[in-house]
């Protein structure tokens, strides 16, 4: 609901604050008051084309501000624009200047003018001389036809299907492209296994063979120093075990005398046993030792091939061996592609055969829809003057030699909506063909047409606020009356806000609001405000009577009124 709008310096406003109801709120005046004005400064509101003579003379800006409450429903569609909706309530803005571009906010926040626009959209339809209403827009048209036929859960079952074969589409698409990409590397990727394979590195084994290139490159200096620790550890004269076991000896016989040295008896006893054992050890590594040149050469040959490997492959063993554990994945996937494709390929066919069954029952049911909508629609447009006017649905097939699908031997191009577009049109007068509604319907019939089906589709149309301007251009008498009861009746499930010339539509307002121009110091303002009950007797007996209010203008106003409270 817009429940405030404030409007600063705008064209002949120079500043108006208007708090609006709930259910039909009617702005009377005289002609030329500046009603479509107001109007006007909404159409800003939601994103419409501003144009800078707009702008007060003498003023730097113009302000449109107003203030909305909102259902989880709109609250939660807000959130594709980054808005959030605090408390249900949401402050749109608009500033426009003489010069430059406008500004616009929502909840403080700035946005684009294209972010107001899409907010605009999901808030009010506005019908008149503006270009923000949803019946001036051809994409609409399906989405008003499948709610009048409750098909709204059947085409989202459409659009999930739709978007699961074109899914499965491009995951095929990409899968073929991987396909192909890898068998351009198929060979490169099998030369390479190939080699490390020949080669077939071993964790640590470079670190090893190091240890044996180092030895076998030392022999003689590792032998003869072996050979002198062997002869000084136990050999030569005076070898270190030949010592050791004489100090033994002697600290065995000063035991004898102090019982305090048996340990270094023992001592001593366990370092000649240990060296007798490095002793033992050195000789035998000693008889090992022998230079071997075609070793040393098959080493050196081996480290070379590890490095070559290193240097081409990651830079250690560790990484070689990852390169060689993924070579093997990737052309073991290559040779999995056509198992995956073959699967994919299941899938679409599965998928295609669901969207194809979808898209025709939703055909179907649309052609069925389309005919009770343009029985119900003709049913209205009569109730509301326009007798003799034709409403039609023209359902387009989306056909095309290439097409997704395929029903009883046609192809079609479906999208996430199905397998047609749909587009209404009309022949306001007898004798004329039917053309598309956009084109041909004047602003009180474009109006009118869509009190029409927004009175068919109340229950799911989800869009809030319904403005009328000029819906009662060229109607009177009981036509007006019966425009008035529609008004009424659809304001029990939206807002409404409605300019009129017509005391019929007015008498049944729950909500009055008068427009007036006025000349203070030479300045013309126009001005709104909310009509008191008795304010409101003189205003339609006014519309009744023009300038000169009679008494009879003022009991058939009351009678009016009364009658509208009926409603």
């Amino acid at each position: 609901m817009l429940r405030e709008l404030r409007i600063k310096d705008y064209a002949l406003i120079d500043k108006l604050s208007i708090r609006f109801g709930a259910g039909l709120n009617v702005l009377t005046g005289s002609t030329g008051a500046g009603k479509s004005i107001i109007v006007g400064a909404i159409g800003l509101l939601l994103g419409e084309r501003a144009e800078r003579t707009q702008v007060r003379s003498g003023a730097e800006s113009a302000k449109v501000e107003g203030l909305f409450t909102l259902d989880e429903t709109i609250q939660r569609l807000l959130s594709q624009w980054g808005v959030k909706a605090e408390e249900g309530e949401l402050i749109l803005e608009r500033e426009i200047f003489p010069q430059g571009p406008s500004h616009c906010y929502a909840n403080g926040r700035l946005i684009t003018l294209a972010a107001l626009r899409g907010i605009g959209d999901l808030l009010v339809d506005l019908h008149g001389p503006h270009q923000h209403q949803s019946l001036l827009h051809r994409g609409s048209h399906l989405d008003l036809l499948d709610g009048f036929g409750g098909l709204w859960p059947l085409r989202r079952k459409v659009g999930a299907a739709y978007k699961a074969l074109k899914e499965e589409i491009n995951r095929r698409e990409e899968l073929i492209k991987a396909k192909e990409k890898a068998e351009e590397k198929r060979e490169l990727y099998s030369f390479q296994l190939r080699e490390i394979e020949r080669i077939d590195p071993q964790p640590g084994e470079e670190e090893k063979l190091e240890e044996e290139k180092k030895v076998l490159e030392n022999t003689e200096t590792l032998s003869q120093s072996l050979a002198t620790a062997v002869d000084l550890l136990y050999q030569a004269s005076g070898s270190a075990l030949e010592n050791i076991q004489r100090a033994e000896t002697e600290v065995e016989r000063a035991a004898k005398i102090d019982h305090r040295l048996e340990k270094p008896v023992e001592d001593l006893r366990e370092i000649s046993l240990r060296v007798e054992e490095i002793y033992h050890l050195l000789t035998s590594h000693l008889g090992r030792i022998e230079s071997d040149p075609r070793r040393l050469e098959a080493v050196t040959e081996r480290l070379l091939s590890l490095r070559g490997l290193k240097k081409r492959y990651g830079g250690s063993i560790e990484a070689v061996l990852q390169h060689q554990a993924k070579l093997k994945e990737l052309l073991a996937s290559i040779e999995d592609f056509d198992s995956a494709l073959a699967t994919i390929e299941g899938r679409i066919i599965q998928l295609r055969a669901d969207l194809t069954s979808l898209c025709h029952l939703l055909s179907q049911k649309r052609n069925q829809a389309a005919d009770r909508l343009e029985g119900r629609v003709q049913e209205e447009l009569s109730s509301l003057g326009m007798g003799k006017a034709k409403f039609k649905v023209k359902l387009t097939p989306l056909k095309t030699a290439d097409g997704l699908i395929e029903v009883a031997g046609e192809r079609y191009e479906p999208t996430e909506k199905g397998m047609e577009k749909g587009e209404f049109y009309i022949s306001p007068n007898p004798g004329e063909e039917v053309k598309p509604l956009t084109k041909i319907a004047s602003l009180g019939e474009a109006s009118r047409i869509m009190l029409a089906l927004k009175a068919i589709l109340a229950k799911v149309d989800q869009i809030p606020i319904l403005i009328f301007d000029e819906i009662d251009v060229g109607i009177g008498g009981k036509v007006a009356h019966q425009v008035g009861e529609k008004l009424r009746k659809l304001a029990d499930s939206h807002q409404i806000i409605c300019i009129t010339h017509l005391q019929q539509i007015a008498s049944l307002a729950q909500h009055h609001y008068k427009v007036e121009k006025t000349t203070d110091q030479g300045k013309t303002q126009t001005k709104i405000r909310k009509l008191t009950p008795g304010e409101r007797v003189k205003e339609i007996a006014r519309m009744l009577a023009g300038k000169r209010i009679s008494l009879t203008a003022l009991e058939q106003a009351e009678e009016l009124i009364k009658e509208g409270g009926k409603a």
